[in-house]
């Protein structure tokens, strides 16, 4: 069994896209699968009904609002009904991330030397976090056997020791305390339009970026790669060159419009196969 978390905060425009993905590159000749999907901020997650035969969903309106909180949350939900076996796989994705191709053997081969894959943003600058904690495993895809969280009662949150504010950081500390590995997944576009969001990582997971329903289209790379800018504007850049996240924005549109019109693009513009 495959027991995925992701979560919908505000927007409803990657539900049913991400489950079309996962119920396509997950097919229960292989391993079954459900998916625990928790929401906020919308009334209903509609679309094709064929896709969310395999999903829970969790109203998560009166929870926590911080995403790591509602990441625990859902596993804590999982814990309540499900009973784990050896082999079962535990995968917490971000639901404007997917699988773009048939990625379970890959990920079941390389825990077998490492205790989880995960994506690892090395493209992300983030100079405000230490050099020592990057990079680090990101949530928006984190693959390990559900029994080896469960057993180590592992959970994401915010590492306030070293003051950064990235879920990762903390598991990263926890697996260097303890002595395991987790293999990672990098980027591996071909093509890049933006130098964060529209991102394929290990060639199996596509994360859009950009799509959060309660923030603006802007990142740590709109920042740091233009010095004369940040020098100037620092963190506050979106507010005083609005010109920036507008444009991400419109970039963001067209690139999920495409996707939804042609289903092969992701891997024919960023990876450039077919």
């Amino acid at each position: 069994m495959i027991y995925y978390i992701t979560i919908h905060h505000n927007t409803d425009k990657f539900i049913n896209l991400q489950a079309s993905y996962i119920k396509k590159y997950t097919p229960s000749t292989v391993s079954d699968y459900k998916v625990y999907c928790g929401f906020s901020g919308i009334s209903k997650c509609t679309g094709s009904e064929e896709n969310f035969i395999k999903h829970s969903f969790v109203n998560l309106t009166n929870v926590n609002r911080q995403h790591w909180f509602r990441m625990n949350y859902l596993f804590d939900k999982i814990k309540e009904e499900e009973t784990f076996d050896d082999e079962d796989l535990l995968v917490f994705m971000d639901g404007d991330a997917f699988p773009i191709d048939y990625w379970e053997s890959k990920i079941r081969k390389s825990l077998e030397t490492h205790k989880a894959v995960a994506v690892e943003r090395r493209e992300d600058i983030e100079p405000l976090l230490d050099e020592k904690w990057k990079p680090y495993p990101h949530p928006l895809f984190f693959a390990t056997k559900a029994k080896f969280w469960l057993e180590n009662n592992l959970k994401w949150g915010l590492n306030e020791s070293i003051g950064a504010q990235t879920a990762g950081n903390l598991l990263k500390k926890w697996f260097q305390e303890h002595d395991y590995s987790y293999a990672p997944l990098l980027r591996s576009n071909v093509m890049n339009i933006h130098p964060l969001f529209f991102g394929v990582y290990g060639d199996i997971v596509y994360h859009h970026g950009s799509s959060s329903g309660n923030k603006i289209v802007y990142g740590s790379s709109d920042i740091w790669l233009r010095p004369s800018l940040a020098e100037k504007h620092g963190v506050g850049l979106d507010i005083h060159v609005p010109l920036i996240p507008q444009f991400n924005g419109a970039i963001s549109t067209l690139v999920l419009q495409t996707i939804l019109q042609v289903p092969e693009f992701i891997r024919i513009f960023f990876l450039g196969k077919e």
